[in-house]
C-alpha cells in the first residue's frame, strides 16, 4: 500500500509543477499548457493537459485544471438514499466533500477498491468532488487536432458525460465534461 501511495504522490507533484510553472516533468517530457508547434505546417495547432486515468481497458481524461488533488483510496462515509455511483462522502483536511466511483457512473462493472484506486479531488464551478478511478495514468498535453467530438447515434450522443474523444499515437482517449459529471 505504501508503494501506491508514494506514486499518487508522485502524480501529484508533478500536477503541481505543471500548474504552477509549466516545468518539466519526470522522464524530462515537458508539458506545456496551451502549446503550438514551431513547424510551418502545424502552426496554428494548440493542445491542452489533461489528466488521464483507466477503467478497465479504457483511458478516459479530465482537463487539469479542474484538478486539485490526487489521493489514495480512503474511509468513505456512506450516505443513505444516493444514486449508486455517490459512494458518500470524504473528509479532505477539513472539507466535506462528495465522492463519486466513476466505475458506477459510467455503467461499469463494479470493481473492489485496491492499492492503485485513487481519488481525483476536482473544482468544477466552485463545487468539490471526488471521482474513484482504478489507476491514473498519466498527465498528457493532446492537441486540438487530435480530439472530435464523442460519436452520436442518431439524435442520441453515444455517452453523455464524453465530451470529445482524442487519438492519441494508437489510442483512444474519452475526454470527459466535468461539468455534465456532477449536475447530472
Amino acid at each position: 500500500m505504501a508503494e501506491a501511495k508514494l506514486e499518487v504522490v508522485d502524480d501529484m507533484e508533478n500536477i503541481e509543477q505543471i500548474n504552477n510553472n509549466d516545468e518539466q516533468v519526470s522522464n524530462d517530457v515537458e508539458v506545456e499548457s496551451d502549446i503550438t508547434l514551431d513547424d510551418e505546417e502545424n502552426s496554428n495547432i494548440k493542445g491542452h493537459r489533461y489528466l488521464t486515468f483507466e477503467l478497465d481497458d479504457e483511458f478516459y481524461g479530465v482537463k487539469i485544471e479542474y484538478v486539485i488533488e490526487i489521493i489514495g483510496i480512503q474511509d468513505i462515509t456512506h450516505l443513505p438514499g444516493m444514486p449508486n455511483y455517490v459512494k458518500g462522502l470524504l473528509n479532505l483536511r477539513g472539507k466535506i466533500i462528495p465522492i463519486i466511483d466513476a466505475r458506477a457512473k459510467f455503467g461499469k462493472e463494479k470493481k473492489e477498491y485496491n492499492d492503485r484506486t485513487c481519488v481525483v479531488v476536482l473544482e468544477i464551478n466552485a463545487i468539490m468532488v471526488g471521482l474513484v478511478v482504478d489507476i491514473i495514468s498519466d498527465v498528457v498535453t493532446i492537441k486540438d487536432n487530435e480530439i472530435e467530438e464523442a460519436p452520436h447515434i442518431g439524435k442520441i450522443k453515444a455517452n453523455k458525460y464524453i465530451k470529445e474523444i482524442a487519438k492519441v499515437d494508437n489510442n483512444v482517449k474519452l475526454l470527459i465534461d466535468c461539468e455534465k459529471l456532477i449536475s447530472e
